[in-house]
C-alpha cells in the first residue's frame, strides 16, 4: 500500500470535532489508548439552537451510540497520529507528493496516479489496484470524471 501525501507532517490544520462514528475506526486501528494519552478534550454530545423559537436541543452520544464520548482534536496532532499508524501497519508513505493526474486504464477506471516529489519537476507514475481520492475539496477523481 502506498499513501501519497501532498504536505510534510506534522502540518497545520484547524481543529476538528469528531463524531462518535469514528470511534470504531480508532479502536480498529489500535489508537484508543494513544488518543487518551494526548491532550484531546472529550466531547460527550452536541447542543444546537433549533426551531423558530431557537430552543436549545442537546443530544448526548451515550443516548444513541455505544460511546459515551468522542474527541475534539488538534488536527495536526491527530493527522500525524494517523499517518504514523499507517506507517506502523506497513503503508509506504510518500510525503510532499503532489498528485497531478490520474492514470486511467482502457475502461476509464482509475489505475494509478502521476505525482511530483517536493520541488522536483520530474513526474513519477504509480500503478494501483485501488485508488482512493482523499483530496477533500480538491476532488481529483470527480474533476477527472466530469472532464
Amino acid at each position: 500500500m502506498v499513501l501519497l501525501e501532498r504536505e510534510k507532517f506534522p502540518r497545520y490544520h484547524i481543529g476538528e470535532s469528531l463524531a462518535p462514528g469514528v470511534n470504531p475506526v480508532i479502536e480498529r486501528l489500535g489508537l484508543t489508548e494513544r488518543m487518551e494519552g494526548l491532550t484531546f478534550q472529550h466531547k460527550h454530545g452536541i447542543s444546537m439552537l433549533w426551531g423558530a423559537e431557537r430552543d436549545m436541543w442537546t443530544v448526548y452520544f451515550s443516548e444513541g451510540t455505544p460511546y459515551e464520548y468522542t474527541w475534539q482534536v488538534k488536527r495536526a496532532e491527530f493527522d500525524n497520529l494517523l499517518l504514523t499508524r499507517a506507517r506502523e501497519l506497513g503503508v509506504m508513505v510518500v510525503e510532499e507528493a503532489a498528485v497531478s493526474e490520474l492514470v486511467l486504464d482502457a475502461d476509464g477506471r482509475a489505475a494509478g496516479a502521476k505525482y511530483r516529489r517536493g520541488e522536483s519537476s520530474e513526474t513519477e507514475t504509480i500503478a494501483a489496484r485501488y485508488v482512493i481520492d482523499a483530496t477533500g475539496q480538491g476532488k481529483l477523481i470527480a474533476r477527472k470524471r466530469s472532464s
